[in-house]
């Protein structure tokens, strides 16, 4: 929705107002680390982190810690699609809802 555009429009900038075309970036950044079971449920229960001095918004390699949680390597991910379609899915599937959840935690609580 708009009004969800804008909270995160306000969660990265600081400001809930648009900046003229062409005048801003909003950079979005990967936090990559050492795979492992720490590092997963780590990043599992991580929000997503906003610097507005920057407009840099990091986000946790969810990815990777879901690979991980089902004992697959990002590398061997990388095969899913083709080998395991049902795997890969399901991998797809719970990146998006853990990415609602912690975005929409993020967002809607920065205030």
């Amino acid at each position: 929705s708009t009004a969800d555009k804008r909270k995160l429009v306000k969660f990265v900038t600081g400001s809930g107002r648009l900046p003229p075309p062409g005048t801003e970036v909003l950079r979005v950044q990967v936090l990559f680390e050492e795979e492992g079971e720490a590092t997963t449920a780590a990043a599992l229960g991580t929000l997503p982190q906003a610097h507005t001095c920057d407009n840099l918004l990091e986000v946790p390699n969810y990815w990777a810690a879901l690979c991980a949680k089902h004992g697959l390597s990002s590398a061997a991910s990388e095969g899913l699609a083709t080998n395991d379609p049902s795997m890969y899915t399901e991998l797809q599937n719970d990146l998006e809802r853990v990415l609602h959840d912690r975005f929409h935690t993020a967002v809607h609580e920065c205030e």
